[in-house]
């Protein structure tokens, strides 16, 4: 078996369309995003969910067809006997999370605006900076990685990203 997944007499691929459609059960759970208010959904693949181990496929499917016939007779029956188990192992790409983020939530920064002296004749005018809020990238990425190996429970869920104060580099007085 692969993870709840009887593999016994399927072919190499077959096996993996089965382990695939298992794995795709997982990467299609919607996650919703809160940016500050804002709500985004994402599937846990575009997040970077994905299955790593994917050579237990071709290991699963040439037990106890290689090697001669006394060591496939051998395999065969400590099956029987003590059945192989292979797990999945799963993995966040976070450059495809980061991807992910900056697609669907960046419309949501706020990039500070600084101060500025602006010459219009003979006189001067300053314009007012602002503050603006950001995503803290590599803590969201970081804290989504953990939540998504770690604790989530498969289903469909909610994460808050972390967003951060921008403030402005000049302000009025420094004009």
């Amino acid at each position: 078996t692969i993870g709840d997944i009887d593999v016994s007499g399927m072919t190499e691929e077959e096996a993996k369309s089965k382990a695939d459609e298992y794995i795709n059960g997982f990467t299609s759970k919607t996650i919703e995003l809160d940016v500050d208010g804002h709500k985004v959904s994402v599937t846990v693949g575009e997040l970077g969910y994905y299955w790593k181990n994917t050579e237990i496929i071709q290991d699963a499917s040439s037990f106890c067809k290689d090697g001669n016939v006394i060591a496939r007779y051998k395999e065969a029956k400590d099956i029987e006997k003590d059945p192989k188990k292979y797990e999945f192992e799963v993995d966040v790409d976070d450059e495809v999370m980061k991807a992910t983020i900056n697609e669907k939530c960046g419309i949501y920064n706020i990039p500070h605006v600084n101060a500025s002296l602006t010459k219009s004749g003979s006189s001067f005018s300053v314009s007012q900076e602002s503050s603006g809020r950001m995503i803290d990238m590599d803590t969201t990425v970081n804290a989504i990685h953990n939540y998504l190996l770690n604790e989530w429970n498969d289903t469909d869920s909610q994460f808050t990203i972390t967003v951060v104060d921008d403030n402005p580099v000049a302000t009025v007085e420094d004009c």
